[in-house]
C-alpha cells in the first residue's frame, strides 16, 4: 500500500519532461526487442532509395546487422560489395523489399495468432480467479489457504507447459522457415556479386525434412546450374520467393488448427477441474455448516 502511495507521489510531482522522457526510453526499449518493429523499420529504411535509385548512397548510415532476421547482413554485405567494386543495385534493392515485405506478413501474423493465443489464456485464468472469488462471496464460505495454494501452482504449471508446447511447435514449424529464408538470401547477394565459382551456400545445421528438404536441394542446385551456366538467373531468384512464400503459408495453416486444439485441451485439463473443484467444495463445506 505504502510502495503505491508513494509511486503516485512520485509521479505528481516529477517534471513532465522528464517523466515524458523516461516513458519514451521505455517505449523505445521494447519496441527494439520487437522483431516486427525492426522489420519495419528496416523496410522503411529500404524505401527511402526511391524507384530511380541505382546504386547506394555510401554516406548514408546502414542499419545494424541484426536489425531483422538475415536481411540486415545482407544489406551489409551488399554495401561492402559496392564499396569494393560498384555496380548498381536498384533491382537488387527492389528484390529485398519484395522479400521483406512478405516475410513481414508471416511475421506481423504470427504474432497476432500468439498474442490471441496468450489473451485467451489470460482470459481462462482470470475467469476461473473471477468465479471462484465470486462463489465464495455468494455462499459466504471461506476456502482454505490450502485451497487457493494448489490453484496457482495448478495455473502456472499449466502455463509453463503451454508455453513450453507452443515454443516447441513454432521451432517445429517456423525455424526451417527462417533457415530457407537466410539460404534464399545468400543466394540473392550470390547473384548480385556476379562471381559464381568456387562459392557455395551455407548450411546452419538446421535439420530440413519433407517439403523443406526438397527446397533446400532445389537451391544448390540453382547454385550449381548458375555456376554451370556461367551466369545467374533473376528469375529463378523471384521463383523461389515465391515458393518459398507458399511454403510459409502452408506452415501458418497447419500452426493455427493445432493452436486452437491446444487451447482446447489446456482449458479441459486446467480450467474445467478447478471451476468444478471450486464448486464442490463450496457445496461441500456448505453442507458440513
Amino acid at each position: 500500500m505504502w510502495v503505491i502511495i508513494c509511486l503516485i507521489i512520485f509521479i505528481l510531482f516529477i517534471p513532465s519532461d522528464v517523466f515524458g522522457g523516461v516513458i519514451l526510453r521505455i517505449i523505445n526499449y521494447f519496441q527494439e526487442r520487437s522483431l516486427l518493429y525492426r522489420g519495419q523499420k528496416l523496410y522503411q529504411w529500404l524505401d527511402s532509395f526511391g524507384p530511380g535509385m541505382v546504386a547506394f548512397n555510401l554516406g548514408v548510415s546502414l542499419p545494424p546487422q541484426n536489425i531483422y532476421r538475415e536481411y540486415g547482413e545482407l544489406i551489409h554485405a551488399t554495401w561492402h560489395q559496392v564499396q569494393k567494386s560498384g555496380g548498381q543495385v536498384g533491382e537488387l534493392i527492389k528484390n529485398i523489399k519484395g522479400s521483406l515485405r512478405e516475410d513481414l506478413k508471416r511475421t506481423q501474423r504470427e504474432q497476432q495468432v500468439l498474442r490471441g493465443a496468450y489473451g485467451q489464456l489470460g482470459f481462462m485464468v482470470a475467469m476461473v480467479w473471477s468465479y471462484l472469488i465470486l462463489f465464495e462471496w455468494l455462499i459466504h464460505v471461506g476456502f482454505p489457504p490450502v485451497f487457493w495454494l494448489s490453484i496457482i501452482i495448478w495455473q502456472l504449471m499449466g502455463v509453463f507447459i503451454f508455453h513450453f508446447l507452443l515454443k516447441r511447435k513454432r521451432h517445429q514449424l517456423f525455424r526451417p522457415i527462417n533457415s530457407l529464408l537466410g539460404l534464399v538470401l545468400e543466394l540473392t547477394l550470390i547473384s548480385f556479386r556476379g562471381h559464381l565459382a568456387q562459392v557455395s551456400l551455407t548450411c546452419d545445421g538446421v535439420v530440413l525434412k519433407g517439403p523443406y528438404e526438397n527446397f533446400e536441394k532445389r537451391l544448390h542446385w540453382t547454385l550449381k546450374n548458375w555456376q554451370k551456366m556461367g551466369a545467374a538467373s533473376k528469375a529463378n531468384i523471384i521463383e523461389l520467393q515465391e515458393d518459398l512464400i507458399v511454403l510459409s503459408q502452408d506452415a501458418t495453416e497447419r500452426f493455427i488448427p493445432w493452436l486452437k486444439g491446444l487451447i482446447f485441451l489446456w482449458a479441459l485439463v486446467f480450467v474445467l477441474p478447478l471451476l468444478f473443484a471450486g464448486s464442490l467444495f463450496g457445496l461441500y463445506k456448505l453442507t458440513v455448516v
